[in-house]
């Protein structure tokens, strides 16, 4: 008798970002949380930590440009600014800044 294997708790998608398809998971709901692996790493890497983050966030993980599933792109620049440029523009396109924000602007004193 063959057993079913267990489905994940998320959901893979794609989103088209700065001339790359970007792959991500996506699990649960409420604020957002934007999982980030670190160098030759992808959304793999959080496999075992998105459930448990979903009961309380709504929990993306995403494959960076040329890592996981996402687009590989030749001559990519790979360094810190252009890579934090490319998170931005998938935090922008699946919304998530604006999920973030607050009424009140940081930097400004506490009355």
């Amino acid at each position: 008798m063959m057993q079913e294997t267990p489905q994940p708790g998320y959901e893979e998608a794609f989103v088209d970002v700065v001339g790359a398809r970007v792959r991500y998971l996506h699990a649960g709901s409420g604020r957002p949380m934007l999982l980030i692996h670190g160098l030759i790493g992808s959304s793999a890497n959080w496999r075992n930590n998105i459930d448990a983050l979903a009961q309380h966030a709504s929990v993306y993980a995403i494959d960076l440009v040329n890592m996981g599933r996402s687009q590989r792109v030749g001559a990519l620049d790979a360094g810190l600014r252009a890579t934090a440029k490319r998170i931005v523009a998938v935090m922008d396109a699946l919304h998530l800044a604006e999920a973030t924000s607050s009424p009140t602007r940081t930097g400004e004193p506490s009355r």
